[in-house]
């Protein structure tokens, strides 16, 4: 299975490449909403306490899944 296949299948975990620092809510909890499910990269989306909306892609050879 790639990694897009597994992504969408949901509750999975998963780092990026080049990122070395994560912020979680008042939860504990890491959400991003999907945008969009591109061929190379996946579109996501989150809203601050203010309401500002924040928008990236990761491509997923940049992906690796946590077992």
């Amino acid at each position: 299975m790639n990694i897009r296949e597994q992504l969408q299948k949901g509750d999975v975990r998963f780092t990026v490449k080049g990122i070395t620092t994560y912020r979680s809510d008042e939860n504990g909890e890491y959400g991003m909403n999907v945008t969009k499910w591109g061929p190379t990269c996946v579109t996501l989306y989150t809203f601050d306490m203010l309401g500002k909306r924040s928008i990236g892609k990761i491509n997923y050879k940049n992906i690796t899944i946590i077992k």
